[in-house]
This record gives C-alpha cells, structure tokens and sequence, in this order.
C-alpha cells in the first residue's frame, strides 16, 4: 500500500481531522496512479466516492480542485 493510497484513506474516514484544503490538492496532484492496476483501481474508486460523499469539499471553493478531478478521470 503506498502513501497516495493511504493519504486517499485519510482523506475519506478522516476528513475532519485533516485540512482539506491543504490535503486533498496535495492528495490530487498524485493521481492518476499508474503502474500498479490493483492501486489506481482502489484509488480512482476512492476519488469517485468522494466527489459523491463530499461533493463541495473535495471540490475546492469556487470548484477549484474540479480541473484536477476532472484530468484524473481523463487520463
């Protein structure tokens, strides 16, 4: 399991705890994972569900974090 993937984990079950608006930039800025298709898999599932749980706080205010969701989900 590599830093990105627990990072990812951090910012799902302990997003409270951490500054997302430091974090999950930082966190985006990792992906896509490539080399390892077991990982990205856990990881892109990871970003899917937070753009769905956490809609506006992964996003960024003023949608800020939507270009980098966006060039994870492309790539």
């Amino acid at each position: 399991m590599t830093a990105v993937l627990v990072l990812g984990k951090i910012c799902q079950f302990h997003h409270d705890s951490v500054d997302g608006n430091q974090v999950i930039p930082f966190w985006l800025d990792c992906l896509p994972i490539r080399g390892n298709v077991s990982e990205a898999k856990v990881v892109h599932e990871q970003l899917c569900s937070m753009v769905e749980s956490f809609g506006e706080a992964i996003m960024g205010s003023n949608n800020q974090n939507l270009p980098k969701i966006v060039r994870v989900v492309v790539e």
